[in-house]
């Protein structure tokens, strides 16, 4: 068993013995990642979610630079598919292993072997773990797999599924005992928008570094896109931003005005937020809102005049 005192760990991260945070790039950005190299990370969703499909967007990213080792539940044909449009990517850097129920003791072998730099393990439950809510035996499973990755200086991540509840209770949303989270550098929270939306948001823990709220979005294109930061999409902030940006004389459509806020909310966030603003007097529609809107007419807005704000009290 490795031992270092206190003062020799201070002194070898001071001498550049140790290796500093390096983050993986998350859909283009690197200042927000919540992915570290040479760390364990937990990434959990509900099922149908998109976790696969966000991890393989951020492989064809990263292999580019990095050797891929994933470990998966699905098959050749569905992996055959999802790869179809990436064939300009090196692929010969990501290995696939078929690994549905082959069980843990035949997983930890490959990877002892594998020169991968990033493994990935999509789901938790390929290691054939019985119940879940046992923190004894969830550690037991995770435990040989994470120091197996972290002696060889290389990075981890394991999909797992998420729990029906408060978000408010910090980490239980993530399914099963508390060590899934406990053991983990890194857990993260994957979650979804409306029913009619692809936005996903992004959120989570960190051992010793914070976890930005992301928020991206799955395009038509089969692409995957970093959006900007959730608090950027609360109606409070959609409001500001149409204030501060649009609005400032001529009559403009909700089209442009979502066109023009960057990064750009939902429909439905800037529908709310005209109201709200409309409501409180901040600007005005045309039609009024005091009446319904008229069919095939479009809806316009801009900013009430100074006197109907001096009015209201908002100046």
């Amino acid at each position: 068993m490795d031992s270092s005192s206190g003062s020799d760990l201070v002194k070898m991260w001071e001498d550049g013995d140790l290796k500093g945070l390096v983050q993986l790039p998350f859909l283009g950005d690197t200042d927000s990642s919540p992915f570290y190299l040479g760390w364990a990370h937990l990434v959990s969703a509900f099922p149908k979610v998109g976790k696969t499909e966000l991890l393989h967007a951020l492989c064809m990213d990263w292999v580019k630079d990095y050797k891929i080792a994933y470990f998966t539940e699905e098959d050749k044909t569905t992996w055959a598919k999802r790869l179809l449009d990436f064939k300009s990517k090196p692929l010969e850097q990501i290995m696939y292993y078929h690994a549905l129920g082959e069980g843990g003791a035949n997983i930890v072998g490959p990877m002892a072997d594998s020169e991968a730099d990033i493994f990935i393990l999509d789901t938790a439950r390929l290691l054939g773990i019985r119940n879940e809510n046992d923190n004894a035996e969830v550690h037991g499973a995770l435990a040989p797999i994470i120091s197996l990755v972290k002696s060889k200086e290389k990075t981890l991540i394991i999909v797992h599924h998420r729990n029906k509840t408060d978000e408010l209770n910090q980490g239980l949303e993530i399914s099963g005992a508390h060590a899934f989270l406990a053991i983990v550098d890194v857990g993260l929270v994957v979650t979804k928008g409306n029913k009619n939306e692809q936005r996903r948001f992004i959120s989570g823990y960190g051992r010793i570094t914070p976890v930005e709220e992301l928020v991206y979005e799955r395009l038509d294109t089969g692409e995957t896109k970093l959006v900007g930061f959730r608090d950027e999409f609360k109606i409070s902030a959609v409001k500001k931003r149409i204030l501060d940006t649009v609005l400032k004389s001529s009559w403009m459509s909700t089209s442009d005005i979502r066109t023009a806020l960057t990064p750009t909310p939902s429909l439905r966030q800037v529908q709310s937020a005209l109201r709200e603003l409309a409501d409180e007097r901040w600007i005005e529609r045309d039609p009024g809102i005091e009446v319904a809107s008229v069919k095939g007419k479009t809806l316009v807005w801009r900013q009430t005049d100074e006197v109907t704000r001096k009015y209201y009290g908002l100046v």
